[in-house]
Parts: structure tokens; sequence; C-alpha cells
């Protein structure tokens, strides 16, 4: 990621934020964010004067806003943000950043990286649409930067809810297309049958494309190339697997395909940025050992 663009931030210091980054030179880092390309993942409470803007930013910026008001900048454009809404911030050469317009915002926000997986974003203008499930993925978030901050060991689950209730949001608030419920059937199949090989050319061919228009159908519709899409399939079922009670890792291992146990913990620990037996011990924890609510300030 390029370094070479200029911000300028006008903060009151009665605002309060809490981020978490995906780079090992980041202060509070959670380095599976960097397998989803997301660059930064925070929240922030806003109060009194909050004005950031960007030239150039080489980075997607996703903000929901659950209380308060504001506005996107777009050039000389403005986009007013209120609660239930997304924004998004194309990265790109105009000026672009965040306005408080009303006495407080409340905000949860991705800044992602530009690469394929959030192709959707690139776009010339900055918008706006409707955020289902908005509070839901503020506390989600706030969640998330409280087990990293505090070095709790469910961190990696936190950040699985948050992608999860993202992706959520976004299917909801994209205008229907008729190629994504074709696609999330197609790679339901690696769901149901985890164990399987499952190659690349076989999956464009039951599709009926070719495999470099299936790569760009999956990019385009569900955000991630059809490699993840099966990794993430894999994973989401050795979880769920997990929940379900199977105890033993090289059996979790085993029933979503992978031969060797030492390869699926690498991709579990990358996936969900903890170790499969880390995960089975948080499982078995009492609730009172494992923080269930942010400590956060209340949406009004």
């Amino acid at each position: 990621m390029s370094a070479s663009y200029q911000e300028s931030f006008d903060i009151d210091p009665a605002c309060r934020q809490q981020c978490i980054g995906g780079r090992v030179y980041h202060l509070r880092q959670h380095l599976p964010l960097t397998d989803h390309d997301i660059f930064f993942a925070g929240y922030s409470d806003i109060r009194r004067r909050f004005l950031v803007e960007r030239v150039d930013a080489p980075f997607h910026i996703a903000v929901v806003c659950v209380a308060g008001s504001g506005e996107l900048i777009d050039g000389e454009r403005r986009l007013p943000l209120a609660p239930g809404m997304l924004g998004i911030l194309p990265a790109g050469p105009a000026r672009r950043g965040l306005h408080l317009t009303g006495e407080e915002w409340q905000l949860g926000w991705l800044l992602l990286d530009a690469t394929p997986r959030w192709s959707r974003f690139a776009g010339p203008r900055a918008s706006v649409a409707a955020a289902p499930g908005a509070d839901s993925f503020f506390h989600a978030l706030a969640l998330f930067c409280h087990e990293v901050g505090h070095r709790v060991s469910g961190a990696g689950m936190a950040l699985v809810t948050v992608l999860d209730l993202f992706q959520r949001m976004l299917a909801q608030s994209a205008p229907p297309d008729a190629h994504s419920p074709r696609l999330w059937a197609l790679f339901d199949q690696v769901g149901q049958d985890p164990a399987r090989e499952w190659r690349v050319e076989a999956l464009a061919q039951a599709h009926g494309v070719s495999v470099e228009q299936l790569l760009r159908l999956c990019v385009r519709y569900l955000g991630a190339t059809p490699q993840q899409l099966v990794i993430a399939q894999r994973m989401e079922r050795a979880r769920r697997l997990m929940v379900a009670g199977c105890e033993r890792v090289g059996d979790v291992a085993a029933a979503v395909g992978y031969q060797e146990i030492a390869s699926f913990s690498r991709r579990f620990q990358r996936h969900f940025g903890v170790n499969p037996s880390e995960m089975l011990r948080q499982l078995h924890a009492t609730p009172r050992a494992m923080p269930l609510e942010p400590r956060v300030l209340p949406v009004r």
C-alpha cells in the first residue's frame, strides 16, 4: 500500500475512538485482518468537533452510522450520513472525508485495501445506502476492539462475527442481481462436502463459465476469489463442527479436507486469528470467562 497520500484531522479531545490495525507496525494489531484485506477496523464516538479529510487515499472507507448526524465529503459534494446508513468513500485521488454536523455521531468503520476482494467499492464517487443491522455491526466491532486491546483469546471469533455482519449488510443493502444466488449455491456445495477435493476448474465447469470468468464473477459479486471462498467454506464448517461438539483437532481437519493437522491449524489460525486448539478451549469456557458485552458508550 502506498503511503504517499495527504490527510488532515481536526478532532475535539472529547471524541473517543478505538481501532485495530492489520499490520505488524500498528500499535494495536490483529494480523488476520490482512488476510481479509482490511487495513484498519474500529469505532468512533464523536462529539463537538470532527473533520477528517484525505487526498489520494489508497484504501476504501466503509462507515456505518448508529447515532447522531454527519456527512461524507466527496470533493464539492456532501452526503448526509444518518443512523442506519452505510457510507462508502472509495480509494482514489479525490478529496474525501467525514464531518460532524450535529452534536454527536457514533460510527463503526473499516478501512479496506484497494484489492480485488473489495473492488465493488471502487469508483469515482462516494455513496450512501441503507445499512440493515447497523447496531449489531457497531457492537461487534466494539467487542472485537476490546478483545484485541485486552489480549483476550476470543478476538478471532469476534472478527468472524464482524465479517459475517458486514457481508450480510452489504448483501441486504445492495440491489438484487441475477448472479449472487447462483454463485452462493455453487459454493454452498463446498460447505456441504468440505472433504472433497474442490478444484476451481470443476467449479467453473459446473457454473458453465471459464475459470477466468468465474474469477471475475466471484470477485465482483461475492467479494473474494473462488479459492478464498472454498477456504472460507471449509473454515466455517470446521468452526461449526467444534461448536457442535467435535473435540479433536485431527478429526475436524480430516472432516474439512486436510490431511495434515499442521496445515489445517495454520490456515485456521490465519483465517480466525486463533488456533483450533485455543478455540476449543474457548468453547469449553464458562460464560463468565468470555466477555459478551462491548464496553462502549450506550447508543442513543
